[in-house]
C-alpha cells in the first residue's frame, strides 16, 4: 500500500491519496503491477482508517498483508529452528548453557537471559521454550 500527499503539487490545501499496487506478472526481470485505488482524503486518519479496512475486506490485498500486530496469531507459535539458529549466531555472547536431566540422561539447555525479554534480569529462559513473536522481538532489537 502507498499513501502520498498530492495536494501541494497541485497548489491545493493537503490532499493524501492510498493505492494498492497487486503483482500480477514478472517480465524479464520486470514485475508487472495493478494499481488499485483505495481513496483519497484531506485528514490522513480518515485515508489509513479506509486503507486500513480496504485491506482487510479486500480479497486481493488480504493475500498480500503480512499481520505485524502484537497480538497476531503467528507470534504465539513456536519457535522455527531458522530463529533458532539464528539467535544462537546472533546472541552467542548472551546465551548460557544449563545442565538439565532427561530421564537418565543429562542433556545441555540455551537459554537467554531474561532482560532480553522484559522479564527479570537474571532470569534464564530456555530458548526452545519462546514463542515465535518473542524471538521475533530479539532478532529485531
Amino acid at each position: 500500500m502507498l499513501i502520498s500527499s498530492i495536494g501541494p503539487c497541485l497548489g491545493l490545501a493537503d490532499l493524501f491519496v492510498a493505492k494498492f499496487h497487486q503483482r500480477i506478472a514478472d517480465h524479464f526481470q520486470h514485475a508487472v503491477y495493478k494499481e488499485h485505488m483505495i481513496g483519497t482524503h484531506s485528514s490522513l486518519h480518515v485515508l489509513l482508517r479506509t486503507a486500513d479496512g480496504y485491506l482487510r475486506d479486500h480479497p486481493l490485498a488480504n493475500q498480500a498483508k503480512i499481520d505485524l500486530r502484537r497480538a497476531a496469531r503467528w507470534r504465539g507459535s513456536p519457535i522455527t529452528e531458522n530463529q533458532r539458529m539464528m539467535m544462537m549466531s546472533r546472541l552467542r555472547a548472551h546465551l548460557v548453557t544449563m545442565p538439565v536431566a532427561v530421564g537418565l540422561e543429562e542433556r545441555e539447555k540455551v537459554a537467554l537471559e531474561g532482560v532480553w525479554l522484559g522479564r527479570g534480569w537474571k532470569e534464564l529462559v530456555e530458548i526452545d521454550s519462546l514463542t515465535k513473536g518473542e524471538a521475533a522481538d530479539v532478532l529485531t532489537r
